[in-house]
């Protein structure tokens, strides 16, 4: 297989009626039409970052269709509410803050 290219292979598989695919690393599949058709990513708006593309949710059920509603928190983003929801005070969360725990 090294010997030709793949534009050399296509024919030959062709005409044999042998299936095949190209091996694609990750930019060959963003860049695949037919992964984008298939839903496999999807377009977001990030708030401070603007447009990004995403590998969309790979779990596909009929009936139910899923949503990218949000994109991944920004590094502490949530880490006040979190600390509040167990249990910290806001006087905890400034002594952590006061140690270099959290940012």
């Amino acid at each position: 297989m090294a010997r030709r290219t793949l534009e050399e292979w296509k024919p030959i598989l062709d005409e044999n009626g042998l299936i095949y695919a190209p091996a694609q690393d990750a930019s060959d599949v963003t860049a695949d039409e037919q992964a984008w058709a298939n839903d496999y990513f999807t377009v977001v708006e990030h708030p401070t970052r603007g447009t990004m593309k995403l590998v969309a949710n790979p779990i596909k059920l009929g009936g139910m269709p899923s949503s990218i509603r949000t994109t991944a928190p920004e590094l502490g983003q949530h880490t006040e509410e979190v600390l509040l929801e167990n249990g910290y005070s806001w006087g905890d969360i400034a002594g952590l803050k006061d140690r270099g725990v959290i940012g």
